[in-house]
């Protein structure tokens, strides 16, 4: 909000981007995430997390694959970039850093196009930042 305002301060205005097409009305986001996240990840998703809390295996397939992943705002790969950018800074994050790097390589985005990522995540974002991402990129490449 303060870069819109500020933004409309100078007299610059930006359009809005198109809103997303609403799911039909019998919708069943758990279904729906279920497949797209088998469909990223490229095998159904199970492990220690899940059973110690089914909750979050639910709200994970709902929300997130079965609501956000289906908005047609951006496609699988463009929300990818964006997901792998914000964990690459916040720190800390390894692990899902590292998945987000596999479902990358899962849905096209080739090893040399990560790469050229983190040399711009370097030069933007810091050397510990772009360091700390190519190590778990390496990680998936083994």
């Amino acid at each position: 909000m303060s870069v819109v305002k500020s933004r409309s301060e100078k007299g610059l205005s930006d359009d809005e981007g198109r809103t997303a097409t609403p799911p039909p009305a019998d919708w069943n986001s758990v279904q729906a995430g279920s497949l797209t996240q088998t469909q990223l990840v490229g095998h159904p998703v199970s492990g220690p997390l899940f059973d110690f809390a089914p909750a979050i295996d639910v709200w994970l397939k709902a929300h997130l694959f079965g609501d956000i992943f289906q908005r047609d705002v951006l496609d699988w790969q463009d929300r990818e970039w964006v997901t792998v950018s914000a964990l690459a800074v916040l720190g800390g994050v390894n692990s899902q850093l590292k998945s987000h790097f596999a479902i990358c390589l899962n849905i096209g985005i080739l090893p040399e196009q990560l790469s050229e990522f983190i040399t711009i995540l370097e030069q933007h974002c810091g050397a510990g930042i772009g360091e700390n991402a190519r190590t778990v990129l390496d990680e998936c490449l083994v």
